[in-house]
């Protein structure tokens, strides 16, 4: 694996099923970009971080992150991303080589963000020189996050050769086939709290806050889903058409909200994935900063009108 798109962001996923095939992939791989002058960055779990810098020699041009620094959530990993790329540029570097692993979570709404995010780096990421090599463990991984992923990757990398992805797609057409199919399983109980014909939100968020408190969100995470709430009510009743309705459903390990109103809301599937603006103080970052706070985050035209769709985990 040697060329990469020039000027800009190709994309490969490895199928590895033995540590020895990973390191046969991952390790001339960046070798190769340390010779070129490149940056060299390993995103991945501990023991994965450990073994590739133990098989370069720990060369010190290798720079290492953890899981848990990078994949909290889609927005910041972009965010993360985009940054490393823009210090590659300030310093002059010439571009970037990373190995990644994603910890896809244990639920499919999980495994179908993480499948977005990588959809979503194919556009974020084309103007800059990275070549991003995501690693897939066919022994640990769900069948349905190898599916996503024979989706979202130009490129397969398979026993040490790499091809042309013919399974690909556009990440508009990506986002289009990964966005959720069926309701919410928690819509099916009675909402907490459901309010009508919005008008006053600071007894909004006093209300969310009375009908969270018997969740088991931490204090921290129910007053960052509040805020955030707050903002697409904000939203709906600025730029959406009356009447606004908001329900809230809340269980011991995950609280959602759906915000409703009657206007035409917006199509652009990618909304609050990629920072619309390096001032995050400025406008029109509400829905980015919302999907930094929430698990999961979906807007639709239904029947009802245009809905937005909010949910954390404990």
């Amino acid at each position: 694996m040697t060329s990469m798109a020039s000027g800009g962001y190709t994309h490969d996923a490895l199928y590895y099923q033995s540590e020895d095939e990973l390191l046969a992939a991952a390790v001339p791989f960046l070798r190769s970009g340390l010779d070129d002058g490149q940056d060299a960055m390993v995103v991945c779990a501990d023991s994965t971080n450990a073994l590739l810098t133990e098989a370069l020699d720990g060369d010190p041009g290798i720079s290492t992150m953890s899981q848990e620094e990078v994949f909290r959530r889609t927005p910041g990993a972009i965010a993360m991303y985009q940054q490393m790329m823009e210090r590659n540029r300030a310093e002059g570097g010439t571009g970037m080589r990373l190995v990644g692993q994603v910890d896809f979570g244990a639920s499919p709404a999980e495994w179908a963000e993480w499948a977005r995010f990588d959809a979503v780096l194919n556009r974020a990421l084309a103007p800059y020189p990275m070549w991003n090599l995501c690693m897939y463990d066919t022994r640990q991984l769900p069948s349905e996050v190898l599916e996503w992923a024979n989706l979202s990757h130009p490129n397969l990398v398979t026993a040490g050769a790499r091809q042309a992805n013919p399974a690909y797609l556009e990440p508009t057409e990506f986002m289009r086939r990964s966005a959720p199919t069926q309701p919410d399983p928690l819509t099916a109980a009675t909402p907490v709290l459901e309010v009508h014909g919005l008008t006053d939100l600071r007894s909004l968020r006093q209300q969310l806050r009375v009908a969270l408190s018997a969740s088991s969100l931490s204090p921290e995470t129910l007053a960052d889903f509040v805020v955030v709430v707050s903002e697409v009510a904000t939203n709906a009743l600025v730029h959406g058409k009356s009447p606004v309705d908001v329900r809230l459903w809340s269980t011991p390990n995950r609280s959602l909200c759906i915000v409703t109103d009657r206007g035409s809301g917006f199509d652009d599937l990618f909304a609050g994935y990629a920072a619309a603006r390096e001032d995050l103080a400025g406008g029109g970052m509400g829905l980015w900063l919302a999907r930094q706070l929430c698990d999961h985050l979906h807007a639709e035209q239904t029947a009802d009108g245009f809905t937005v769709s909010l949910s954390v985990r404990a």
